[in-house]
């Protein structure tokens, strides 16, 4: 029987199943959209058990993962209290689901010390070359009931697009040999599909993600070195996908943009939150419960705009307000901002250049999130969700790397 549990742990506490399983929410993202909250989970589940019965231990976990799981709860437990019968339970799920992959990549950060041996580079450089290839294949060359390839949206193929062109850079810059030859042409057909998305919203996240972590971690020469070589590599597939149809898309954006629906969706937002009481000012009214609010003045307020109904404000500052109040607000933000200065200021304290750009990419891709997400997507979905946690995992092991951040080794519980 003891040698039975001890083969069991040897498989289900393996590090390596844990990254295949940190890895397939990836997938999740890039083919089945439906399928990431549980991929989440499953990912989670390799955690606990490494925590219950494997090698990790709670006085590994570091300070910086404890004041995020302190913001987890906070908004959590606020929400439970303030929700009512008003709430929205899938976006709930997605919320739980958000902790776990964050604290599985400090699991997998731990594991990878401990052994010699880890998962070649060339299976995550390789995994995201072949969904964008897929993504690629499906759009351009079969008849998928989805118009926008594998998505029934158009900026969720930009959205994708943008998140792993810095992936791919990040590979590039760090991998030698044909695989390098490969991610070349990677980035060509993932810039290829931004252009192509034409995703307005996407494409501004990325441009503005970019050029802002360009001039803050390289100096000018080198900035307008990898413009010139992105603008070749850019101009190539604008080409290709049509530049009249990319200069149509952005300048009846400038013309139109009184008109775009967002905006009237922020006057709608705002009449929300002028009923609000000092309460619901402060805590907020729960997680996911814009959608139900919007839709009794939707179907009660004649002056609310009345060409789509909405499930959520396409702003995350402002859905943040509404659902979560000053509070859930102040700690999100507070949050993605000591993230970000943390991680400007590890920079010059990372060992190696391969973690100065890994780090450089995790920077790029909070903005291209950050943007993104705070226009687009409903914050508490999951496609918000995952993506956030991966850039909170990584980034968390980046401040730990950089001794930003330590493990909570004096905590007299955890001495287990």
């Amino acid at each position: 029987m003891r040698k039975a549990i001890e083969i069991i742990k040897a498989i289900g506490g393996h590090y390596l199943l844990l990254e295949l399983a940190v890895l397939a929410p990836f997938f999740g993202l890039a083919f089945n959209p439906g399928s990431i909250g549980d991929l989440m989970r499953i990912a989670g589940a390799f955690f606990i058990f490494n925590l219950i019965i494997g090698k990790y231990r709670v006085k590994q976990i570091t300070t910086g993962h404890i004041y995020l799981l302190a913001i987890f709860l906070i908004i959590l437990i606020i929400s439970y209290f303030t929700q009512g019968d008003m709430g929205h339970r899938r976006s709930l799920r997605y919320y739980q689901a958000f902790p776990w992959l964050i604290l599985a990549i400090h699991c997998i950060y731990v594991r990878r010390r401990e052994v010699s041996a880890r998962l070649p580079q060339v299976v995550f450089s390789g995994s995201v070359l072949l969904a964008v290839v897929v993504q690629f294949v499906v759009y351009q060359f079969i008849d998928w009931e989805q118009p926008w390839g594998i998505y029934s949206i158009k900026h969720h193929l930009g959205y994708f697009a943008s998140l792993t062109i810095p992936v791919l850079w990040y590979f590039l810059v760090n991998t030698k040999g044909w695989m390098r030859k490969l991610i070349y042409l990677g980035l060509f057909i993932d810039i290829y599909l931004l252009f192509e998305s034409g995703s307005r919203i996407a494409w501004l996240a990325f441009f503005c993600g970019i050029l802002g972590t360009g001039l803050i971690f390289f100096k000018a020469k080198h900035v307008f070195a990898g413009i010139g070589v992105f603008l070749i590599i850019a101009c190539l597939a604008a080409a290709l996908s049509g530049f009249s149809a990319i200069e149509q898309n952005i300048f009846e954006f400038l013309k139109n943009w009184r008109a775009d629906e967002r905006v009237a969706l922020w006057t709608d937002t705002v009449r929300l939150l002028s009923d609000n009481s000092i309460s619901d000012w402060i805590f907020g009214h729960g997680i996911g419960t814009f959608r139900k609010y919007y839709s009794i003045l939707y179907k009660s307020n004649l002056a609310v705009s009345k060409d789509i109904f909405h499930l959520f404000p396409h702003n995350v500052a402002l859905q943040l307000i509404f659902e979560n109040g000053l509070i859930g607000f102040s700690l999100v933000f507070t949050g993605l901002a000591f993230m970000v200065i943390s991680l400007w200021r590890g920079y010059p304290r990372l060992k190696t250049r391969q973690e100065q750009n890994l780090l450089i990419a995790t920077f790029a891709l909070i903005w291209i999130n950050l943007i993104y997400c705070g226009l687009t997507h409903n914050f508490y979905s999951k496609q918000s969700m995952y993506p956030l946690s991966m850039i909170c995992g990584v980034a968390l092991v980046l401040l730990e790397k950089s001794a930003q951040i330590r493990p909570v080794r004096s905590w007299k519980f955890s001495n287990r």
